[in-house]
Parts: C-alpha cells; structure tokens; sequence
C-alpha cells in the first residue's frame, strides 16, 4: 500500500510539474504577445495624434485658403490664430499673398482672390476709359496749342511791325529830344543867370532881414523886462490889496451876535464868512484870525448882523476888529483858478466840490479847474485874482493804477504855467481856508435864548456833522432888539 501510494505521488508530483512547465510556457507566451499588443497600441495611438494633429493642420490650412480664395472669409479676431497656426507652405506664401491684395485700392471691398479678377478687370476697364478721355484731351490740347501757336505767330507778326512802327517813331522822337534838349539848355543857362541875380537879391535882404531881427530879439528882451517889472509891481499891488481889510466889526450883542459895517452898498450877501483880525494887525494875511463870523442879515446899506462861528481860544472878537475874505471884496466879484487834488479833510478823497461851493456862497467866481480826471475847464485871464492849489496829483488814492494821475498833473502844471505866464498869484488851499476861516467841523455854538436847534443835530456816521456851517441852509432870523447888555456880560 505504501508503494503505492508512493508511487500516486510520484504520478502527481510530475502530472503537477508537467502543468505548471506548461502553465509557464503558456504564460510566457501570452505575456510576449500582451507586451507586442502595447506597443502596437501605444503606435496605433501616435500615429492617431499625428493623424488628428495633421487634420488641425489641414482645417487650418483648409481655413486659411477659403478665406484667401474668397470662399469662407474670417473674422479678424479668428485670423489672427489662423495665421499663427498654418503651415510652412502657406506662411511662406502669405507675402505673396499680400503683395497680391495690395493691388486693391482702399478698404471698400474684401480682399481676396476672387475679388481680385473682378477688381482688376474693372481697374484695367477704368484706366482704358481715363486712357482715352486723355487721348481725347491730348488730341484737343494739341489743337489748342495748333490755334494758340497760330495767334502768337500772328502777334509775333504784328509786333515786329509794330517794333517798326516804334523805331521809325523813336527816330523821330530822338531827333525832337535833340531839338528840345538844345532849347532847355539855353532855357537853363538863362534861369541859371536869372535865379544867381535873385540870390544876390535875397542874400541882400537876408542881411537886412538879420538886422531887423536883432533889433526885434532886443525889443523883446527890453519888453520881457518891463513885463517882468510890471509883473512885480502888480504883485505888489496885490499884496497891499490883500494887507487891507474888508471891514470891521462895529458892535457886540449877546449871543454870539454881531454888526459890521458892511452892506447893501458893498454888494454884500448873506452866508458870506469873515475871518476876524485883531484891530491892531497891520497885515492881516500874515497873521492868524481871531475867529470867523457869517452873515446873518444885511440891515442896510453899510451895515449887516453877523452871529460868531467860532473864537479861538483866549482871543475874544471885539469892536473894531478887522475883517476878511479872500473870496468876497466890496462891489466887485473875486476870480479863482482850482488846479491839484483838493483834500480838505484829509482822509484821501477829493473835497473839490466842499471848496468850490464855499467860494460860490462867498461869492466867488471860478474862472478856470482843472479837473481830478486831467481835463481843463475854463482859462486862466489877467483878471484872476488867486490859483487855488493842492497837492500835485501823483499817486492818490482815487486812481490806484495812476493812469489819470498823469493827465491831472499835466493839467496841474499847464494851470501853474498859465498863472506864471498872466501873474497871478498861487496860493495853498489851507492858505485859503484859514484867511476863510475854515475849521472843518469844529464850531462853537452859542447858548442861551439864541440857540440854534439845528446846531445840536446828531452826526451822521461818517462822522460828518448835520448843519454844519458848510452844508446847512440859511434859516432868516431877525436882529435882536431891546437889550443894552455888553459882549462880556453873562
């Protein structure tokens, strides 16, 4: 039994060997055809990317020709790709390509080539229809030019004769000039003897005429002499006319009133001002007033009431004082020239109107301005009796840019000359306001029964108080009457 079964084992061990050599040999046969199947497939999917990336390549190119042909046309967004994407073949035939699209003119059509035939064809049509219209026009310019060469001959023919039409008269003409050069000749020698005799005639009076105007140039030296005498002498006449006083206060009355011995028969007028000299001044324009007084009421011929504006301080008005005025003198009108920028109260702005009104209501005549934007009213005459100046006009503050500051100092100057010229005196205009007696706005107001309401107005906010002396109306009052109390009595 063991033998026998050893022997089952033994069958077994090599029917297990037999199989497993075959199961090997079978193995290895399969994994040799596997690994042969691979590599065909891993070929078969090579050749079929090279398949597919040559078809990309074909539709591209495929792309790319219909859209040259004129067949498919692209986009310009999808040609950009295209154009990148194509073959060698047609990369290097694209400059052909566009070498063959530039034969189209402008952009009004697709460029490709089936327009191209159809572009040409008309192109050649057009050029043979411009060919001969300019075969018509050529022929037409070669008959003008047949007619136009024809008229120029026929002109050419009618200058030469004209030429000899021209010459025969040139030697005419030479022969007149010969005749009427000969003639100017002796004509000139003649006006040449003639014009030397006149010379010598006018030399003669020259000399003459040089004498006389020696003489004259000594008359007028002589004359502008005596005009300058004349001139100081005038002046000095003026002066004492300007030392005399006007009148003189004749008596006191309480209340800051007054009578002077001025009136009717001087021509006196109410609101006229004095100045008030002490009695004992011998030249009133060289001393400084005692105060200002304004007519009240002219009562008769040689006499009015007059109510005190203002006294300065420890100088009383007293009988027989001396007055003043610049502006007004007995029976004639005083005449004033206005010239500079007039700034009385100096805060910068003209007060030009301020001075000519008081000059007026003094009554004074302006006979001359000139004017804070350079213009000339009026002249200057010898009956002038004052030029009224301000300050020369440079750089005030009416006129920042000073462009009318020029113009008035021209003007200011032409007025200063004019007053030289004619000898009339210049005076400042605070010269004038204190022989006026101007004090601006300080005023002193009389109390008591005589009180002037109007004198306690309130000021306005320029500072500029109501019914002042300068800008108040006149209000008629009467004389004061039935007292016998003295001016110091309280």
């Amino acid at each position: 039994m063991a033998s026998k079964e050893s022997q089952g084992l033994q069958v077994a061990l090599i029917l297990f060997v037999m199989i497993t050599i075959a199961l090997a040999v079978t193995t290895y046969v399969y994994y040799r055809k596997a690994e042969e199947k691979i590599k065909e497939t891993i070929a078969a999917r090579d050749s079929a990317t090279q398949a597919q990336s040559a078809m990309r390549q074909l539709d591209l190119d495929k792309q790319m020709l219909m859209h040259w042909i004129g067949i498919q046309p692209v986009e310009a967004a999808a040609l950009q790709t295209i154009e990148a994407g194509m073959s060698k073949d047609l990369k290097d035939f694209k400059p052909q390509f566009d070498k063959d699209m530039s034969l189209f003119e402008g952009d009004t059509q697709e460029k490709n080539y089936r327009n191209l035939p159809q572009y040409l064809v008309d192109a050649i049509r057009d050029r043979n229809a411009e060919t001969v219209a300019l075969n018509d026009k050529f022929n037409q310019v070669q008959l003008d030019m047949t007619s136009l060469q024809q008229q120029e001959e026929n002109k050419t023919k009618a200058a030469e004769a004209a030429l000899e039409q021209e010459q025969s008269e040139k030697k005419t003409a030479l022969a007149a000039y010969d005749q009427d050069r000969q003639r100017f000749v002796t004509e000139s020698d003649n006006i040449k003897k003639a014009t030397q005799t006149q010379l010598t005639s006018i030399q003669k009076k020259l000399d003459t005429v040089g004498d006389e105007k020696a003489q004259l140039e000594k008359d007028i030296e002589t004359r502008e002499k005596t005009i300058d005498s004349q001139k100081i002498t005038i002046a000095g006449m003026r002066d004492k006319e300007f030392e005399v006083p006007d009148g003189r206060v004749i008596r006191l009355l309480p209340d800051g009133i007054c009578w002077i011995d001025l009136g009717s028969a001087d021509g006196l007028k109410r609101q006229v001002t004095f100045s008030v000299y002490d009695q004992d001044d011998n030249a009133v324009s060289r001393e400084k007033p005692k105060g200002k007084i304004e007519v009240l009421e002219v009562l008769d011929q040689h006499l009015a009431q007059c109510r005190i504006l203002f006294e300065e301080r420890g100088m009383r008005i007293l009988p027989n004082d001396l007055l003043f005025s610049p502006a007004w003198k007995s029976g004639r009108d005083v005449h004033f020239a206005l010239a500079g920028f007039i700034d009385i109260d100096g805060d910068g702005r003209s007060d030009r109107e301020i001075l000519r009104n008081m000059i007026t209501m003094q009554g004074g005549v302006i006979d001359a301005e000139a004017h804070d934007d350079g213009h000339i009213s009026g002249a200057i005459t010898v009956g002038t009796r004052y030029l009224v100046n301000g300050s020369p006009p440079i750089g005030n503050q009416s006129d920042p840019q000073g462009q009318a500051d020029n113009k008035a100092f021209k003007a200011y100057s032409q007025m200063n000359g004019e007053a030289d010229l004619k000898g009339v005196p210049k005076i400042s205009v605070q010269k004038l306001l204190d022989l006026m007696g101007w004090k601006g706005h300080v005023r002193s107001i009389p109390l008591g029964i005589g009180a002037i309401p109007e004198d306690f107005e309130r000021a306005d906010s320029d500072g500029a108080t109501r019914g002042s002396d300068t800008t108040r109306s006149f209000r008629r009052r009467a004389p004061t009457r039935g007292t016998e109390k003295s001016a110091y009595e309280e």
